[in-house]
């Protein structure tokens, strides 16, 4: 995983992200979800709770996501 001070920063997506954000009850309370089709038909995953820097983390690999 890698941490960066913004989305738009050093990963780049091929599609619309679908973000998500957590209940205050939740597991990871606040928490923002972002996942969006990065480089190569990737699946590319970036979360952070409030106050923290974003981390980033592919969670599935080339030629496995396809954005319509």
């Amino acid at each position: 995983m890698g941490q960066h001070p913004g989305r738009a920063g050093w990963y780049h997506t091929y599609s619309a992200p679908s973000i998500f954000v957590r209940s205050d009850t939740a597991t990871q309370a606040n928490e923002a979800d972002i996942v969006a089709e990065g480089a190569s038909h990737t699946l590319q995953y970036s979360f952070a709770a409030p106050g923290s820097l974003w981390e980033h983390t592919e969670v599935a690999g080339p030629g496995t996501t396809y954005s319509g």
